[in-house]
């Protein structure tokens, strides 16, 4: 679903659900704790995952080169379960396949009865970004002035609004701006990550932001989201907050219903849901807080990236 990117790290370490070989351990066992991978990979420059299946990209396959839209090349995309998005070198933001939860952004341009197009097509003119991210059946993107918009199923908060159907509020087919700085902080968002229906952001001073579903604890922030005040409910919290129990973090990843961070120190974090052992703990119990993967303590990690129930670092 989502990875950082390193240089040159040959050791690969795998865990959680493998019923499709996605572990690249010559087996389909889960693994509750990382595992050593035998594949030889070296020079890891991104490491993704989908639902089974894991995608290591090198340094030594020689350049990719991804032809744009309107001949701008691609310096972002990212993918829903039948949505995808990306962003071009002068800002704009297009999207395709799926859009019947308003995930394209441009919903209403399509023909009646029509919920799906073939053709990339831009959000919007005016709103130049820089990076996306997408969920289950939700989009979002950081514009090149720092401000966060998301668009499409807003069913479990994942949007930062109050679901309500009354409201209309449970969907939004154009992208409004996510308030996520109750505190106006200054500081910019390095990344934004979405998991099915959960959101984590990443500030430039290492702070992790997270809101949305929370069946799994995957917002890493229990006893906040245990009250119900009127942002909040056991199943969800669509204000945004900061994550506690965390070090200054470099990187975020998330599956379908858990997270991966990566600190600045090389240090590896897992919390949310952990049925196939995705969390790296030794159990199959959920996470409720971010909690250090013990097993990585004696290698430096340097890229993450995690599937809808695994995940893969590659260390030295």
């Amino acid at each position: 679903m989502s990875a950082s990117r390193g240089t040159e790290w040959p050791i690969i370490f795998s865990w959680g659900a493998n019923s499709y070989g996605q572990l690249s351990l010559g087996d389909t066992e889960d693994r509750t704790l990382p595992v050593r991978s035998t594949s030889h990979v070296s020079e890891v420059k991104q490491i993704s995952g989908g639902g089974g299946h894991t995608v290591v990209l090198t340094y030594s396959s020689g350049p990719v080169k991804v032809e744009g839209f309107n001949g701008h090349p691609v310096r972002d995309v990212a993918a829903g379960i039948r949505h995808s998005l990306a962003v071009t070198d002068d800002g704009n933001v297009w999207t395709w396949g799926c859009g019947k939860r308003g995930q394209l952004g441009w919903l209403e341009n399509l023909q009646s009865g029509q919920r799906w197009s073939h053709k990339p097509r831009t959000v919007s003119e005016e709103m130049k970004c820089r990076s996306v991210a997408a969920g289950a059946y939700h989009s979002l993107a950081i514009t090149v002035h720092n401000r966060l918009f998301g668009w499409g199923d807003n069913k479990r908060g994942q949007l930062a609004i109050e679901p309500d159907k009354t409201a209309g509020t449970l969907m939004f087919s154009k992208p409004r701006e996510i308030s996520w700085n109750s505190e106006k902080s200054t500081e910019v968002i390095s990344c934004v990550a979405s998991g099915w229906t959960h959101v984590l952001i990443l500030l430039d001073g290492g702070d992790v932001y997270s809101w949305g579903r929370n069946v799994y604890c995957q917002l890493g922030r229990p006893s906040e989201c245990d009250q119900t005040d009127g942002s909040r409910r056991r199943d969800m919290c669509w204000k945004p907050a900061k994550v506690p129990h965390l070090p200054k973090i470099d990187h975020i990843a998330c599956g379908s219903e858990h997270n991966i961070v990566l600190t600045a120190n090389g240090e590896v974090y897992c919390w949310g849901w952990n049925e196939h052992g995705m969390c790296a703990d030794g159990t199959e119990e959920d996470v409720q807080v971010p909690k250090q993967v013990a097993t990585l303590d004696k290698f430096k990690t340097h890229v993450i990236g995690t599937g809808a129930g695994h995940c893969m670092v590659a260390c030295s």
